[in-house]
């Protein structure tokens, strides 16, 4: 009965709420041996801010900006690991030059990074001083219907290429300002990335949506000895629209339609023929789980609200049973909860998905992906399905073959470059049969108040001591015999007392 009515909540409409994305994030540099995503292929309404310069940009601090090309009169190269530098000393009269690896570079080329990886489209800039006010462009994006910014940053100058410089240091931040009119002070910050020099950058992904003006800013760090010789560039800079967040994924999963995607807050839930034989997982004994900071996952409430109802989606459908996870951050693998399946014969796993308003602040972070494993007994863990990107404003139910598994974990990972505020809910987890009656525990009954099945004989002898207690009645109809001659007896007793206390009245008066 209390499955029924989950399933039965599960299915209406609560409330809507709006996301909100406001904190601040650092990126990691890539690395020299890392390679660039770029953005996602089912990218959509592309336009470069190098375009967009003298028709959106609305307020600019920069001394020069230049358009599709690198800052300075030559371009500093790692290409295969090795620092070259192209000007019209050292190229063609028209500033070109071919190295080793068979790419032809121009002077006024954009390559950043190990690989000098070239941009067509981008902004080259100039950090002023070190604690110098910042150098930005600000963009009006409000009537571009896009919701995603992307770059890859790095620098271009001697001293930030030069590996003999080690004293140079740039910081890139992305702001944004919800106002519907420009205002200098509405910005608040989306994300960071610092301390890019000699062959590193940082790639940007980061989701827009209802923010009216986006700045780029560029800066020298506290720790830079000056900012000579420090060009910077925005590679590729543009805004887009996406259909999902960026994020990383799982791997092949063995049953790519073992998952539903949901916006309405309205799910299939497990069919009425199965339910008797089904069974809440957080109803059975969990195994290991770590989550954010190696945090144990939490059992029928939200990941950091004991006290809390779960509470995802859109929609904010609630949900009574469930377990409350939160992934961890971008560089430390999944977080994960693990149960062992293998002594309740049944062959498939259900839940409800998505991100909790616990804290208040879902779907502040860049999403979250859900992933099931099984393990068949040797230890190794398949990927039996996952959902794509999760953010505040989607959820979905899982459906999965378990059939053989032993272990089933059950994992989660941040879709993007945060895991803040990204509590999330495997809602209404279960395990269920669709062979046989399962071996599952049942939950407990209401104490009888008499035996379900009545004896067919009297007892042949009378106890040789009397009870310590009474014994319970056979039923209401049939009240025991003794009790009655019991009762009998008292009251001939009672009226016998008080026959004689009115004889003894009697004698005294006369």
């Amino acid at each position: 009965m209390k499955k029924f009515f989950s399933l039965l909540l599960a299915a209406i409409l609560v409330a809507g709420m709006l996301t909100t994305f406001t904190s601040a994030n650092t990126l990691p540099n890539l690395g020299m041996n890392d390679t660039i995503s770029g953005m996602p292929s089912n990218a959509e309404n592309v336009q470069y801010l190098s375009d967009l310069y003298n028709t959106n940009v609305v307020d600019n601090q920069n001394k020069t900006v230049e358009l599709d090309r690198g800052y300075h009169d030559y371009l500093l190269v790692f290409a295969d690991g090795t620092r070259r530098e192209i000007s019209t000393s050292t190229g063609d009269a028209n500033g070109n030059r071919t190295i080793e690896n068979g790419i032809t570079y121009n002077k006024r080329d954009i390559a950043l990074g190990y690989y000098g990886t070239k941009f067509e489209k981008g902004l080259g800039v100039h950090p002023d001083a070190v604690g110098k006010p910042d150098r930005y462009i600000v963009y009006d994006v409000s009537k571009l219907n896009v919701n995603r910014f992307y770059a890859v940053v790095g620098g271009t100058g001697r001293n930030i290429t030069d590996p003999k410089t080690k004293d140079y240091y740039l910081e890139f931040e992305v702001l944004g300002s919800k106002s519907a009119t420009y205002d200098a002070n509405s910005f608040e910050s989306l994300a960071i990335a610092t301390n890019i020099r000699q062959h590193l950058i940082a790639e940007f992904d980061i989701d827009i949506t209802g923010y009216n003006f986006i700045k780029l800013a560029v800066r020298m760090t506290d720790n830079s000895a000056s900012n000579t010789s420090c060009g910077a560039a925005w590679g590729g800079a543009c805004v887009y629209t996406g259909t999902e967040p960026v994020g990383p994924s799982f791997g092949e999963a063995a049953q790519p339609d073992a998952f539903t995607l949901s916006d309405i807050g309205i799910y299939a839930g497990i069919s009425s023929d199965y339910l008797k034989n089904s069974a809440y997982l957080s109803d059975l004994p969990m195994g290991d789980s770590s989550n954010n900071n190696n945090n144990a996952s939490s059992i029928n409430a939200p990941y950091g609200d004991p006290d809390g109802v779960i509470n995802i989606g859109d929609m904010s459908t609630m949900l009574w049973s469930g377990i409350g996870m939160h992934p961890k951050k971008p560089s430390e693998g999944e977080a994960y909860t693990i149960y062992d399946v293998s002594e309740y014969a049944c062959d498939r796993f259900y839940s409800i998905v998505g991100i909790t308003n616990a804290n208040g602040k879902n779907g502040a972070g860049s999403g979250v992906i859900f992933g099931v494993y099984g393990d068949y007994g040797d230890g190794n863990y398949v990927l039996l399905a996952q959902s794509p990107v999760i953010t505040k404003t989607a959820s979905g139910e899982f459906d999965v073959d378990i059939t053989g598994v032993k272990n089933l974990k059950l994992a989660v990972i941040c879709g993007g470059n945060t895991n803040a505020s990204s509590a999330c809910a495997w809602a209404d987890a279960s395990l269920y049969s669709t062979t046989g009656t399962p071996n599952l525990p049942t939950e407990p009954t209401e104490p009888e108040t008499e035996p379900t099945v009545k004896p067919t004989t009297k007892p042949t002898t009378k106890p040789t001591t009397a009870p310590t207690e009474a014994p319970a009645s056979d039923s209401a109809s049939e009240f025991p015999i003794g009790i009655v001659i019991g009762i009998a007896a008292a009251v001939v007793v009672a009226v016998a007392v008080v026959v004689v206390i009115i004889v003894i009245k009697k004698k005294k008066a006369n």
